[in-house]
């Protein structure tokens, strides 16, 4: 989409740098921690093993 159809469309509007660049952090922490808690789960179910 060119900078004038965005301008010229109903559905869609421009967002803040900042808010892309939160949202952006916001998943990643959403993915780290959701990958924490499944490895948490494997390491309680013995199928893996975080400790030496």
């Amino acid at each position: 989409m060119t900078k004038d159809e965005i301008i010229d469309s109903n559905e869609h509007s421009f967002q803040s740098s900042w808010k892309i660049f939160g949202m952006g952090i916001v998943w990643m922490l959403a993915f780290f921690l959701a990958s924490m808690l499944f490895m948490l789960i494997l390491d309680s179910a013995s199928i893996i093993s975080l400790t030496k």
